[in-house]
């Protein structure tokens, strides 16, 4: 047998599906090592990108939180404590504090399923029982580079939101999906309260969202006998076919708010702007003070800097690893060898995108925090400075005795 045979087999030549029975299928794919060596320096030019990118989202992540932080820190500086149920002219554009209820002046229902009620929000979000796919794959090495790989596609029928695309299952016949009949729906009360003033504004920044209790309370009676647990069910059946539908709902209830935000008029609150600063429309679910709140919004810019961080990390990773797949790949002639060649890599682009990045993060942290920057220099200077004295001190000769002393002894 001739170890470079697959050399420069066609791209992904199949030996066609297997049934496997029970909705399950077979696949084998052979690629050669030619086809695999041009994919893996297509991927090392995606892998110099992504490289690249990861110090830029490093560099604007770091940037981002530090400019939204301050931005919040100088709020405490304005803030005025208001009553939100007796709003004064003279406050007006200013940044306020209020604590309140925030509550439905009309009652709320979706028109289809509800009953009225005192919802401020309500939304419905629809699950179809339809097939799925689902795909496992093993690749081996062969000798000369090439690989042969083994899919295996099962279907199976589940609940899911939205539609799976059976279209583009591997194997569509007799896996079609029906398109469903309901979509998901947000409803927003808009006749609300803050105090004295328009609640609107303060319930477009509230996410509490709780599942609503199905019952005679909440739903029609035409639909009573189609509840099951916390869905309602289009249609219900002990053993639900393909197409059928299940209908689960949430609401925001009235509840207590903390608020900073500007007084714009004596009935509407919006976005507060400090100077040099980014918007912000706080509110927090309960009573909280102005710091409390501030406090909040800058643990929650530390979450979504971290995050950023990590993604920089992981792009700068991928990035390395793709690059320098091609040496993998040309190794890969003896399997083992490639596979060996692969763990190095992979360690190696490990431990340069930790290093990189973390000095990446810790540059463009100086760079946004003037100040840290000028104290860690003028302190690194001062250290400096000082070890020179100590070995300055060290290298002079001992002083001589005096000479009256010299005499009496």
């Amino acid at each position: 047998m001739n170890p470079l045979k697959n050399l420069f087999d066609p791209q992904n030549s199949p030996e066609g599906l297997k049934s496997l029975g029970g909705d399950r299928y077979q696949e084998t794919v052979h690629t050669g090592y030619g086809e695999r060596l041009l994919n893996s320096i297509g991927g090392a030019l995606i892998g110099f990108l992504l490289f690249l990118a990861s110090f830029i989202i490093l560099y604007i992540n770091e940037g981002h939180v530090a400019e939204t932080k301050a931005s919040l820190e100088s709020l405490k500086g304005d803030v005025v404590l208001a009553n939100a149920m007796e709003p004064t002219a003279n406050l007006q554009n200013k940044l306020v504090h209020m604590i309140a209820p925030l509550k439905p002046l009309a009652n709320l229902a979706d028109g289809v399923y509800l009953n009225e009620g005192p919802y401020l929000a309500l939304r419905h979000q629809g699950e179809m029982y339809q097939w799925v796919e689902k795909e496992e794959s093993r690749t081996e090495k062969k000798l000369g580079g090439g690989t042969e790989t083994v899919k295996e596609y099962s279907y199976y029928k589940a609940w899911r939101s939205g539609r799976e695309a059976s279209e583009n299952f591997k194997v569509p016949n007799g896996h079609q999906n029906p398109e469903p009949s309901h979509s998901p729906q947000t409803l927003y009360n808009e006749s609300t309260s803050f105090g004295k003033l328009d609640g609107r504004s303060v319930l477009n920044h509230v996410e509490d969202w709780q599942k609503l209790p199905l019952s005679s309370k909440t739903l029609k009676k035409a639909h009573l006998p189609k509840v099951k647990g916390s869905y309602l069910y289009l249609p219900i059946r002990d053993a639900p076919q393909i197409g059928d539908e299940r209908v689960s709902f949430e609401y925001i209830k009235q509840d207590t708010y903390s608020v900073l935000a500007q007084l714009a008029s004596s009935r509407e609150l919006t976005a507060y702007t400090p100077k040099g600063g980014k918007p912000h429309f706080l509110v927090e679910r309960g009573r909280m003070s102005p710091n409390q709140m501030i406090e909040t919004a800058k643990s929650r810019a530390d979450f979504w800097a971290y995050v950023g961080r990590i993604a920089g990390f992981i792009m700068m990773f991928l990035g390395l690893t793709l690059m320098l797949n091609p040496f993998a790949t040309v190794l890969d002639i003896i399997p083992f060898v490639g596979s060996l060649g692969r763990l190095a890599i992979s360690l190696f682009a490990f431990s340069v995108a930790a290093l990189l990045s973390l000095a990446t993060i810790l540059i463009s942290y100086l760079i946004h925090h003037p100040l840290v920057f000028l104290a860690l220099f003028v302190g690194t200077l001062g250290l400096v400075y000082g070890m020179i004295q100590v070995g300055k001190n060290r290298q002079k000769p001992p002083s001589k005795p005096a000479e009256g002393l010299k005499k009496s002894a």
